[in-house]
This record gives structure tokens, C-alpha cells and sequence, in this order.
């Protein structure tokens, strides 16, 4: 008698872990699902980002705090930044020579290519922002300098 309850025991919490499994299995297809949807709006807005009526573009800017620069924006399907390759120098004047605007699960981030100031060399890409306003860098203020 005690065996067979223990039996029956066993096999609910078997048909129990079965069952929490699938659960499991659901919720990692249904945010599977949302990163893809993520990338097939991203891949579809990729054209936009090479508009000429960007209002960041040829922006001259100053870096009031150390960034990440990387050789390239995040891509793929997890969204993996590229690899880092320096760091912006707070009070350093940069330029802006292209912008991405790339559409997350619950928001977008501006991502910017700068180059130096001095001598106009691409030297990578920098997040900007959720917004692709010049008012809203998270690492940025415009230079005031360059509209004199």
C-alpha cells in the first residue's frame, strides 16, 4: 500500500516536471518569436538610415564623457555591438558622419559614426541615444563653436 502511494507520488511529480517543461519551452519560442520580429523591423527600416535629411548628420559635437567606441553598431539577432575599439575623451570635439536608428523590442537606440575633429578619420561607431534629436545624446553636447 505505501509502495503504491509512493508510486503514484512519483508519477505526478513526473507528469508535473513534464508539464513545466512545455511551459518553459513555450515562453523561450515566444520570446524567440519577439527578437525575430525585432530583426525583420530592423532589416525593413535599414534603408532609412541612410537618408540625407538625418538631423545628426555633419553635427559637430563634444564628448562631455568617456564612451565606447565600437567598429559597428549592434546587429544580428541578439543585437551584439561590435567589438570595442577605444573611448571617446571627455571635452574632445567629433563630427558626425552617419547615423543608425535601430528598432529594439520596446524602444530604438541612435547609434553615430564619428570621426576626429582634426583630421576627419572615421574612428567608429557611438551610442547616442532612444531619440535621434541633437538635444538628446547620452554622451554628447553640440559644439557651439562650429555654428559661429
Amino acid at each position: 500500500m505505501l509502495f503504491s502511494k509512493w508510486c503514484t507520488w512519483v508519477s505526478l511529480l513526473h507528469l508535473k516536471f513534464q508539464m513545466s517543461n512545455k511551459l518553459i519551452s513555450l515562453i523561450l519560442v515566444l520570446c524567440f518569436s519577439l527578437v525575430v520580429v525585432g530583426q525583420t523591423l530592423s532589416d525593413s527600416t535599414s534603408s532609412l538610415n541612410n537618408d540625407s535629411s538625418q538631423p545628426l548628420l555633419n553635427l559637430w559635437v563634444v564628448a562631455h564623457q568617456a564612451a565606447p567606441v565600437r567598429e559597428e553598431p549592434p546587429s544580428g539577432l541578439f543585437r551584439r555591438a561590435g567589438k570595442k575599439v577605444s573611448e571617446t575623451t571627455p571635452n574632445e570635439h567629433y563630427v558626425i558622419s552617419n547615423s543608425k536608428i535601430l528598432p529594439f523590442v520596446f524602444t530604438t537606440q541612435t547609434w553615430v559614426e564619428l570621426k576626429n575633429e582634426s583630421d576627419h578619420k572615421p574612428i567608429g561607431w557611438v551610442y547616442w541615444g532612444e531619440e535621434q534629436s541633437p538635444e538628446q545624446s547620452v554622451n554628447f553636447n553640440l559644439d557651439s563653436s562650429s555654428y559661429d
